[in-house]
């Protein structure tokens, strides 16, 4: 079981609804060939732990690609900064 802001389902119910994202035409693969550190580099004084790193790669991605991280995470306002907020949809 998984469980996504409140909500549980199977595994397989997951990887489904994951599969179903990714035939959408806007779905667009990003290649992970930037190195990380290129990446992070920018919000890197900010990383308070290691929890954060994955925020940290996804923001990095955003911004290589010129796009948008959506979370739901208020502390990805604060990680990103002046330097990559342009990249982060905060939902609430």
């Amino acid at each position: 079981m998984t469980n996504v802001d409140g909500i549980t389902c199977k595994m397989n119910e997951s990887i489904y609804a994951l599969n179903q994202f990714r035939k959408r035409p806007q779905h667009i693969y990003w290649s992970t060939r930037p190195e990380f550190d290129n990446l992070i580099h920018p919000i890197a004084h900010r990383l308070q732990g290691y929890r954060q790193i994955k925020d940290a790669y996804l923001l990095g991605l955003a911004a290589h690609y010129n796009a948008k991280l959506a979370t739901l995470d208020r502390g990805v306002l604060h990680l990103a900064g002046p330097e990559l907020a342009a990249h982060v949809e905060y939902i609430q």
